[in-house]
């Protein structure tokens, strides 16, 4: 299954429903304005190998369903997906404009958050943080919203001393 070309072929309003399980390496998720990636089986996941924009630009409507995204602990992996369902993130991202997680799970890479916020309108909804003390870092200036609504936040594995709080508000 080729799917950067049946990425890079979707056209605004279209869903690209993936039917088969598989790793496919993602250097990017830049597609057109309301379009959906779904994938329709479990066993959908993207590897990203590099740091810089998942999808770099603020796009209306742009949606993400049910797959996995590998990141590790790359610095940079900057998010601009309206709406993200049913995803799973292992590794550290950075969510850019106004963005949804409705029942998403966050896996923190060691002792790094599993998201960072900056200039973003993020709402979070019943959603899953599983970090070693630390899930979201919010910073930035300007008036945003951060909304955590119906969420649970696991830690394990805390090293004494270290006291980081779930959400840290800088």
């Amino acid at each position: 299954y080729d799917l950067p070309s049946a990425l890079a072929a979707l056209q605004q309003g279209e869903t690209l429903e993936i039917v088969q399980a598989g790793e496919y390496t993602v250097q990017s998720i830049n597609t057109p304005a309301n379009t959906t990636i779904d994938a329709k089986v479990d066993g959908v996941v993207f590897n990203r190998t590099s740091t810089g924009y998942v999808s770099s630009t603020d796009v209306e409507g742009r949606t993400i369903k049910n797959i996995t995204l590998n990141v590790g602990v790359a610095a940079e992996q900057f998010l601009h997906i309206a709406n993200v369902v049913n995803c799973t993130f292992n590794g550290l991202f950075y969510p850019h404009g106004t963005v949804a997680f409705t029942g998403c799970t966050f896996n923190a890479p060691g002792y790094e958050y599993c998201m960072w916020t900056k200039g973003s309108d993020v709402t979070f909804k019943s959603c899953t943080f599983n970090t070693n003390g630390k899930a979201v870092n919010v910073y930035g200036t300007g008036t945003h919203t951060y909304e955590f609504d119906d969420c649970v936040f696991n830690a394990t594995d805390i090293p004494s001393g270290i006291g980081k709080a779930a959400i840290f508000i800088k």
